[in-house]
């Protein structure tokens, strides 16, 4: 007996409730098989489709999450879930399929009966102009036959604290963005002025552990939450503080 078989591709579908049982049977003779609906709901437009095989061992692959960002010449990692189908079980290979120059990959494996793992994506590029789609395959073997399936992008989302759902998307994308791009100042500050500096003050700060402030005055001045003034009067105190 089985009742609502969890399925992680059912993807938006949250009322997923299809029964799954794998049994061994243990002898040749005639079996019956009942199926009911649980909320005792029936009539014409109520329809169940029945498969009864021998298993068909299979995979899908989810791909989370549904976009890569990357520094230049850095790297990031997806995680690849692996939905095993009809007793599946052994390893799964895993790789980028023709990625474009400036990109590569070492792949990854799943390992017979692993749910999940890393899989790695570097680059050598200083930033990419626009978004490129890439593609990720995983490949197994059962028996003679060979299975290649496509990852499918996807986010992980939780229904009511229980079942995890994997929501598709249409495509991979790949940004690389130049990390030391500095965005054009809207504000440009006067200069400080010497009656902005304080006198006599004990020289206790190393610059290391003023930048952290420096930048969220700078921050706070660029969105106009601080006046030419105040901005001045709080770094030029700092500076002066700063072991030379």
């Amino acid at each position: 007996m089985n009742d609502d078989h969890y399925d992680a591709a059912s993807g938006l579908n949250t009322d997923h409730a299809d029964s799954y049982l794998m049994i061994k049977l243990p002898a040749d003779g005639k079996y019956f098989v009942h199926i009911g609906d649980t909320r005792r709901q029936a009539g014409k437009e109520y329809a169940y489709r029945l498969r009864i095989s021998h298993p068909q061992p299979d995979f899908e692959l989810r791909l989370i999450p549904s976009r890569i960002v990357m520094p230049s010449k850095g790297s990031a990692s997806v995680t690849v879930f692996a939905i095993r189908r009809d007793g599946f079980a052994g390893p799964i290979a895993l790789s980028f399929k023709d990625l474009p120059e400036g990109l590569e990959s070492a792949g990854a494996t799943l390992a017979a009966n692993q749910e999940a793992v890393g899989l790695a994506l570097k680059n050598s590029l200083t930033e990419l102009e626009e978004l490129v789609n890439v593609t990720v395959v995983g490949t197994a073997k059962t028996g003679d036959r060979e299975i290649v399936r496509q990852a499918v992008p996807a986010e992980d989302r939780m229904q009511a604290f229980l079942w995890r759902h994997f929501l598709p998307a249409d495509t991979l994308p790949v940004l690389v963005f130049d990390s030391s791009y500095q965005p054009p100042a809207e504000r440009v500050r006067p200069p400080i002025r010497d009656e902005d500096r304080p006198k006599d003050v004990q020289r206790t700060l190393t610059k290391a552990s003023v930048t952290g402030r420096l930048n969220e005055i700078e921050r706070l001045y660029q969105e106009w939450f601080l006046t030419d003034e105040f901005t001045n009067r709080e770094i030029a105190g700092i500076e002066a503080r700063v072991i030379q």
